[in-house]
C-alpha cells in the first residue's frame, strides 16, 4: 500500500554504527504470523523446523527494524494527511475480528499502528531515493525464477501483468532498504528475564 503523505529530513542521518539499545524481544503473535506466512510459501514437504527457523529470523529482524525506525523518526518531519490517515485506519480496522468492539484503547492502538505504518512507508521511500536503490528487470526475473525453484508455484502472472511484475520490483527495493537501515545501527541488547515468566521484560532503570 503506497502512501502520498510527505516527509522532510530535519538533520543529517545517523552515521553507520550508531549504537542503539534493544530492551525487548518480539512476541509470540509475531512469530506465529510469520510462521504461517512462510509455511504457505514453501513446499508442503518442507521440514517444520526449517519453517520455524525462517520465521524466527524474520521476526527477529522485524523487531530490530521497529527499534531502528523509532530512532529514525526523530530525523524527519512528517506531514500525514487526514485523508490518507483515515483511509489506512479504516483498512486496519476492517481487519479486526468482526465481533470486537472498538474501545477507546483499541482506537488508540489503531491510530498508532496507522501512523507508524505511514511513517515507515515514507522513511523507506525516502531512503530508497537517498541511497539511489534500484532493481533491474533482470533482477526481478531472476528473483521470480528463484521463487519458482523453491516453491514450484506458478510465476506466469508476473510476466503477463506489468503491475504484478512491478510489485516484485518494489518488494526487492524494500528488502534492500530494510537491510541497509539495519546496517546503520549497532544493536546493544539490554534484556531482563523474570524466571517466573519466560517473556523478557523491559528494564525500567
Amino acid at each position: 500500500m503506497s502512501v502520498q503523505s510527505t516527509i522532510t529530513l530535519k538533520h543529517d542521518l545517523p552515521n553507520p554504527g550508531k549504537e542503539i539499545g534493544v530492551n525487548h524481544l518480539f512476541n509470540n503473535n509475531t512469530y506465529v504470523y510469520h510462521f504461517n506466512m512462510i509455511q504457505r510459501q514453501m513446499p508442503k514437504e518442507t521440514n517444520p523446523a526449517e519453517v520455524g527457523w525462517a520465521a524466527f529470523n524474520v521476526s527477529f529482524k522485524d523487531m530490530l527494524m521497529g527499534v531502528a525506525l523509532r530512532d529514525l523518526q526523530a530525523y524527519f518531519e512528517f506531514n500525514i494527511t487526514k485523508e490518507e490517515h483515515d483511509k489506512i485506519y479504516a483498512f486496519f480496522k476492517s481487519n479486526q475480528p468482526p465481533n470486537q468492539q472498538t474501545t477507546p484503547q483499541i482506537e488508540t492502538q489503531l491510530n498508532e499502528v496507522t501512523d507508524n505504518y505511514i511513517k515507515k512507508e515514507l522513511i523507506f521511500q525516502y531512503m530508497a531515493t537517498h541511497w539511489k536503490i534500484d532493481i533491474t528487470d533482470e533482477q526481478v526475473t531472476n528473483s521470480l525464477h528463484d521463487f519458482y525453484k523453491k516453491t514450484n508455484q506458478s510465476i506466469k502472472k508476473y510476466f503477463d501483468d506489468k503491475q504484478e511484475f512491478e510489485k516484485i520490483r518494489k518488494q526487492l527495493i524494500t528488502q534492500k532498504v530494510f537491510d541497509r537501515i539495519l546496517n546503520l545501527y549497532d544493536f546493544k541488547f539490554n534484556l531482563k528475564f523474570n524466571l517466573a515468566n519466560p517473556t523478557p521484560e523491559q528494564k525500567t532503570s
